[in-house]
């Protein structure tokens, strides 16, 4: 039984299994091309940490909204308005957070452009692609730079 499909991005070797989480495609890729280009790790241990809470952040704040935003009806499966609405009431203090700290860092990262904020492009770019949720970012001049 395939664990992938030509839908998902995966990243496969003779040794492992593959992976379909395109955080930890994303993450290997820039570890393995860190001396090529832009790195987006950095080797500072502490702006490390920052951008590993960035990421994290990324994933466990906004994973589920673009399951019901985007991809349910995408694919015609039902939406659950009650999921939206507590977002969009989550939303408002999340998006604050970030917008101090982009008053302070140029980037989620720290001053340069790092996974961190790779990671949160594709879903920043959905959400703000709705009229449910542009607005909020809107509000907020650090976030929507």
């Amino acid at each position: 039984m395939p664990l992938a499909n030509d839908v998902l991005p995966f990243l496969s070797s003779n040794s492992y299994f593959p992976v379909t989480d395109s955080r930890a495609i994303t993450r290997y890729v820039a570890e393995v091309y860190a001396d090529k280009g832009t790195g987006l790790i950095s080797k500072d241990p502490m702006k490390l940490v920052i951008q590993a809470v960035w990421m994290e952040v990324e994933g466990l704040k906004f994973e589920v909204v673009l399951l019901e935003v985007c991809l349910k009806p995408m694919f015609t499966m039902i939406t659950y308005e009650s999921v939206v609405a507590e977002f969009e009431k989550q939303l408002e203090p999340i998006l604050n957070v970030y917008d101090q700290w982009l008053t302070e860092c140029k980037y989620l990262g720290g001053d340069r452009f790092s996974l961190a904020d790779l990671h949160h492009l594709p879903n920043l770019q959905t959400l703000t692609g709705t009229t449910l949720f542009k607005c909020h970012f809107d509000l907020r001049p650090h976030v929507s730079a």
